[in-house]
């Protein structure tokens, strides 16, 4: 017996012309009910993923209001304590920038300044961080302290510390107000 013998010839085999009928519909078939799951796993991620991002949603404005509300009495304090004294402590700067401003609009004339008699000596002592600019400082009983009226070739400027802090402490106010309507109301 030779070797040629032991081998199957595949040369006469017919060739196969594709995958059959049975396997072309299996295949369809598989296809379409992978599709179908995979549809129906895509709507069920996309309506965790709402609920999920709806939930965070109010978990955030939940923990929002309790932030908000624990820092209601910080902004009270604040607008009690510290931006008055803050106000008062920074009249000087304030009013360089002020005057500064009004030595810009009229460089040629010399400005006038009234303050209340209590802040004079506090400008007298900033205006030399102002130099080339030419003030008459005047203390004039009817202001009250951290008020100023800076007067310049096109009239006159009012300048209220008092004014401002108070206008401050009312927008504190209004935000906490705000934030515990929020966090009553969600």
């Amino acid at each position: 017996m030779s070797l040629a013998a032991l081998y199957e010839c595949f040369d006469s085999a017919p060739a196969p012309a594709g995958p059959g009928e049975d396997w072309l519909a299996g295949h369809a078939a598989g296809l379409a009910e992978g599709r179908a799951l995979a549809l129906a796993e895509a709507d069920t991620l996309r309506h965790e993923t709402a609920r999920a991002i709806a939930d965070l949603g109010l978990s955030f404005a939940e923990a929002q209001g309790h932030v908000l509300a624990r820092l209601a009495p910080l902004f009270a304090l604040l607008a009690d304590r510290v931006v008055p004294r803050l106000l008062h402590e920074t009249l000087g700067a304030a009013l360089l920038d002020e005057l500064a401003t009004a030595a810009r609009a009229d460089a040629g004339a010399p400005l006038a300044l009234c303050v209340a008699p209590a802040d004079a000596a506090a400008v007298e002592a900033v205006l030399p961080l102002l130099p080339g600019v030419r003030v008459a400082v005047r203390a004039d009983p009817r202001l009250t302290p951290g008020a100023a009226l800076i007067g310049h070739g096109d009239g006159e400027s009012a300048f209220d510390l008092d004014r401002l802090g108070r206008d401050i402490a009312a927008a504190l106010a209004a935000l906490s107000d705000l934030m515990q309507g929020e966090t009553r109301h969600g």
